[in-house]
């Protein structure tokens, strides 16, 4: 068995899949920057190494990523170089703390400086198209109320499906449910009349078809 694991700098909120070959895992970590997250047992490493080239591939998708960022404020410069410099082409003296500033440096009332620090959060969102589908989809699938399934070379179907093995669709969604999914007997299910096929509609659980 292998697994793989993403290493991410502190205050660091990722939705991110790891994979080995075909094999992949969805995850959801927010880092502290000391220990790596990542996959349980994924796969068994030779299954996944590519026979033809003897190469295996290790991947890493981001999909979303929200990152905190601390700073703490710092005062500004009392006296910026491009006024000295000024004043010192002009031959003029240039004084070490502006007058402004050392007037408020010398009240005991006012503060010298604010204290706090800065919050930043930074939010990418990679996923942001796979929602939309999945949406749109799903608007679509309301709007679906019957469907068809063609089957060829049906008169085959009696002699390749004994009574009681079914032949079975793709799923598919209708009515705003997904999920779905025909299953056909082509001799009939158990019980049945000779002669006769029998349709049955699967559905998931605690979904009610009328």
């Amino acid at each position: 068995d292998c697994a793989v694991y993403l290493w991410a700098t502190k205050g660091s909120n990722l939705v991110y899949k790891l994979g080995v070959g075909t094999r992949w895992q969805l995850l959801e970590k927010r880092f502290n920057g000391r220990v790596p997250y990542g996959t349980t047992r994924l796969c068994f490493f030779t299954d996944q190494i590519k026979r033809e080239d003897d190469t295996l591939h290790v991947s890493c998708e981001i999909l979303e990523v929200l990152r905190e960022l601390e700073a703490p404020l710092q005062p500004a410069a009392p006296c910026p170089p491009d006024w000295r410099k000024a004043l010192e082409e002009q031959g003029k003296p240039a004084p070490e703390v502006d007058p402004a500033f050392a007037s408020f440096r010398e009240d005991p009332g006012l503060p010298l400086a604010l204290e706090g620090q800065l919050f930043y959060s930074m939010h990418i969102n990679n996923r942001l198209y796979d929602q939309v589908k999945d949406q749109v989809d799903s608007m679509r699938c309301r709007l679906v109320k019957s469907v068809e399934w063609k089957i060829d070379q049906a008169s085959w179907l009696p002699q390749c499906f004994p009574p009681g093995e079914a032949l079975c669709s793709a799923a598919f969604g209708a009515a705003g449910i997904e999920g779905l999914q025909l299953v056909f007997y082509p001799s009939g299910y158990c019980g049945a009349t000779e002669g006769f096929c029998s349709l049955f509609l699967s559905a998931p659980a605690g979904a009610f078809v009328k």
